[in-house]
């Protein structure tokens, strides 16, 4: 089994995070990425299963150096902001299919 089919199960567990964010709670964020941190660090140039989430916000999707993304993700057209993480997060196995 590869990982790159693996990766949209392994987002679902951030899920979450966007709760955290929403309310502003930096605390309760810390303790949601804690899910994501299995497959994702928040330094930069730190891979994992996932890439690095280190500036995430105002980077293009897929755009990583150094990370090999699966050809959905880099069909998914789009730079991240507060909205587009919400809307992914909420169910990114419908963003991988539609950028299919």
């Amino acid at each position: 089994m590869t990982v790159k089919p693996l990766i949209p199960l392994l987002l679902v567990g951030c899920l979450a995070a966007g709760a955290a964010r929403a309310e502003g709670d930096v605390e309760a964020g810390k303790v949601q990425f804690k899910k994501c941190m299995v497959c994702h660090a928040a330094e930069p140039g730190q891979n994992k299963i996932g890439p690095s989430l280190f500036g995430v916000v105002g980077r293009k999707a897929a755009s990583v150096a150094n990370f090999s993304y699966s050809d959905a993700m880099k069909k998914f057209d789009h730079v991240w902001d507060p909205a587009t993480l919400d809307t992914y997060l909420a169910d990114p196995h419908k963003e991988c299919r539609e950028a299919r």
